[in-house]
């Protein structure tokens, strides 16, 4: 995971990796993503406080993924 502001974040492009991560992470629903044409963005904060936190702008720009 990437860290940045007391927040960890996570790009998942597969299914074999959203599993794979799924075995660290319990808390993580049942993946219904299609991944040919998605992807998912996990977030986890350190602080409580911060815990429903939503991305409010996220956008792509030279193939760099911005939140």
């Amino acid at each position: 995971m990437t860290y940045f502001n007391n927040i960890y974040y996570k790009q998942i492009n597969s299914l074999e990796e959203y599993n794979e991560f799924k075995t660290k992470v319990f808390s993580l629903p049942e993946c219904e993503t299609n991944f040919n044409e998605n992807f998912i963005l996990v977030t986890m904060m350190e602080n409580v406080s911060t815990q429903y936190l939503v991305p409010y702008k996220i956008y792509d720009e030279n193939d760099t993924l911005y939140v």
